[in-house]
């Protein structure tokens, strides 16, 4: 709970980052009665979209050319699609305008 803290645009940012962690254990985050502003608000609605990982991996170029193996690794690529964990965020008494909602 970081409810009545003082929280401004500039720690928003910094929440977003943590927000946005995937696989992350937060679930709920009370941000209400501080100074987020329209830029704190956006960043956090951000950190809560979808994200794309992609895994880089080496493989063992067994279906590669064996006059190539010895001059280029197989690279494969494989995506994950993640939801950031958390399910809950109070922005009450924020200061937020309408172009804090639509950015």
């Amino acid at each position: 709970d970081l409810a009545d803290t003082e929280i401004d645009t500039d720690a928003a940012h910094e929440l977003a980052k943590v927000v946005s962690r995937p696989h992350g254990s937060l679930r709920t985050l009370n941000l209400s009665r501080n100074k987020l502003g329209d830029g704190g608000a956006a960043a956090l609605a951000a950190s809560l979209l979808p994200v794309t990982l992609v895994v880089e991996e080496e493989g063992d170029g067994s279906d590669t050319d064996p006059t190539l193996i010895t001059e280029m690794k197989e690279k494969r690529q494989k995506s994950e699609i993640v939801q950031p964990s958390l399910t809950s965020l109070d922005l009450t008494d924020n200061n937020i305008g309408q172009r804090g909602l639509t950015e």
